[in-house]
């Protein structure tokens, strides 16, 4: 019709909410992830960097709309410690700097799969240091611990947590999205 020539509300599905399963399906299924501004989501954004799936946002001046912001600065900061000659600037591509920067980034990425595979490739390979680095989950369960005047936990308590995202894992979750490299096992 002229009020929609383009159909959004026949593409647009307004779904309830999911349990962790059905999120994880439901994420999997998604070309690229959209956070609305100026609020974006922690798990969201989480869970689909863990399935190499471009998260677009636009960052406010406030925590709750940082988050996956702070994840793609996490994976650049790690990488450059490591090397300096990672394949692509992660944020340059998904993080836009203004209203008409995040349109420009959410079509591309609807409409190049070329582009959206490339980039979501490179996404599930360097998120892999958001998963595998525990020392920030150390520390804070130090601290929490010290704080009640228990003792702190060790690497062993946390292996039960850390198991959850191995690579194997995130191998069979995105083994038919086109994402996964071949597996090493």
């Amino acid at each position: 019709s002229e009020s929609d020539p383009f159909n959004l509300w026949g593409r647009v599905k307004l779904v309830d909410r999911q349990d962790p399963d059905a999120f994880m399906k439901l994420l999997n299924i998604a070309d690229v992830i959209l956070h609305p501004f100026p609020f974006d989501g922690s798990r969201t954004s989480s869970e689909g960097l863990f399935l190499g799936k471009p998260t677009i946002t636009l960052p406010s001046n406030q925590l709750r709309g940082r988050m996956a912001y702070a994840l793609y600065k996490s994976m650049e900061d790690e990488l450059d410690l490591k090397s300096s000659s990672h394949q692509l600037n992660l944020t340059h591509h998904c993080v836009a700097v203004d209203r008409d920067d995040y349109v420009e980034k959410a079509v591309r990425f609807g409409l190049d799969k070329a582009y959206r595979l490339k980039v979501g490739q490179e996404i599930f390979r360097q998120s892999n240091c958001l998963w595998e680095d525990m020392t920030t989950v150390y520390e804070f369960g130090a601290f929490l611990a010290s704080s009640v005047g228990r003792r702190p936990p060790t690497p062993k308590d946390y292996e039960t947590v850390s198991s959850k995202r191995s690579n194997k894992n995130r191998h069979h979750i995105v083994e038919n999205n086109d994402l996964a490299p071949a597996s090493d096992d």
